[in-house]
């Protein structure tokens, strides 16, 4: 990807390197640029000529000039990359565009501007909205509209150094403003060298009502702190769930929702009622390892097996196996390590092909070393 950084102006020859770049326009796939909205100005040239531009990143400062849409018209413009101030944001071909990701930036920035741009995106695209929060910089008093977005899969990350109570604060000002009728994806990430952000339920849960997730939301993933207990009252509304991701926290906090309670209510039974997320076909978990490697191997058996036999073969469906991943943090609570002999009672399952499974140290950290016990894994 071409890197371009400008200086509004303060290089003579700034425009002259412009110029040159800007009459290769139309060979432009994708794009990075690190630039004072005025200098965009300096890219008319451009304006109308990028045919093939599919990625676009623009880190932004300042206010654009006026007259000049550059990405206005860019027939091939996929996935968007913005920061900055969301109402100087130069004009974009939203009912193309299949990923948005808005990054805050400048101090007391306001959610209202970045959410609405979600509103923009046309559902027949399937989107992603992305929304990366560097939390010590929001206004979080500022009074934030409702929202109803066609968004199919809405990835929240929040940034920085900030109070525990500060992230449940914004995490309810963003579920209180949206309905999302269609989404299919919900992401919650974080800063991993930061505090961990604290999962607020009393605003999801209406958020899950309004947006009908009960029929809607198949793949949620979850990097916030939050217990056992909050995490099963969501699947509880969540029955179409495929894609079930999750993490403990590490480090000093020692937070576990990977638990046996947890395991134990997604463990399959004859009886639908007693189980959550009746669908699920992928479940991965970084983890603390808290949980007792007997209540996980009940939970694996009882997803790929019944009666002895594959569940495929009930069932009757064609398709990849069930998919499991455990990945521990590097800080593990005293004597706590994943068992060999668990291991080995995995590979009987996939040398029957009937589980796709993988282990490791958790692949945020440095210096990972993955062991795959996944056949398809290279």
């Amino acid at each position: 990807m071409p890197k371009i950084g400008l200086d509004n102006g303060s290089d003579p020859n700034e425009s002259l390197v412009v110029d040159a770049l800007a009459q290769h326009s139309r060979r432009w796939r994708s794009i990075y640029l690190w630039i004072d909205l005025e200098s965009l100005q300096c890219f008319s040239g451009a304006q109308g000529n990028i045919p093939l531009l599919e990625d676009l990143c623009i880190i932004a400062e300042g206010q654009p000039g006026t007259g000049v849409d550059v990405f206005a018209t860019a027939p091939r413009l996929k996935s968007v990359i913005f920061e900055g101030e969301a109402i100087h944001m130069p004009h974009f071909p939203w009912e193309q565009l299949e990923h948005f990701r808005y990054i805050t930036g400048g101090m007391q920035s306001c959610l209202h501007a970045p959410l609405a741009l979600m509103g923009r995106m046309r559902h027949d695209r399937a989107p992603k909205f992305t929304l990366s929060v560097h939390v010590e910089d929001m206004d979080i008093f500022m009074e934030v509209p409702p929202l109803v977005a066609d968004v199919h899969h809405f990835s929240l990350e929040l940034l920085g150094m900030h109070s525990r109570f500060l992230s449940p604060l914004l995490l309810g000002i963003i579920f209180t403003a949206l309905t999302l009728p269609r989404l299919h994806k919900l992401t919650t990430d974080r800063d991993w060298e930061s505090p961990v952000p604290v999962w607020d339920n009393t605003h999801f849960l209406p958020f899950a009502a309004r947006s009908s997730l009960h029929d809607n939301l198949a793949e949620l993933e979850v990097h916030f702190g939050m217990s056992d207990a909050e995490l099963l009252e969501c699947l509880a509304v969540l029955p179409m769930l495929t894609s079930l991701i999750i993490s403990d926290c590490g480090g000093t906090e020692h937070h576990a929702v990977v638990t046996d309670n947890l395991l134990r209510r997604l463990t399959r039974t004859d009886d639908p009622s007693t189980y959550l997320v009746p669908r699920l076909t992928f479940f991965s978990v970084t983890s603390i390892l808290t949980y007792t490697n007997d209540v996980y191997w009940s939970f694996l058996t009882s997803r790929v097996l019944r009666d002895g036999w594959p569940v495929e073969w009930f069932l009757g469906f064609l398709g990849k196996p069930f998919q499991a991943c455990i990945w521990w943090l590097a800080r593990l609570p005293p004597k706590r390590e994943i068992s060999g002999e668990f291991l080995s009672r995995v590979a009987s399952l996939l040398g029957a092909n009937i589980v796709g499974f993988q282990a490791g140290q958790d692949q945020a950290e440095p210096r990972l070393v993955k062991t795959s016990l996944d056949p398809d894994s290279p």
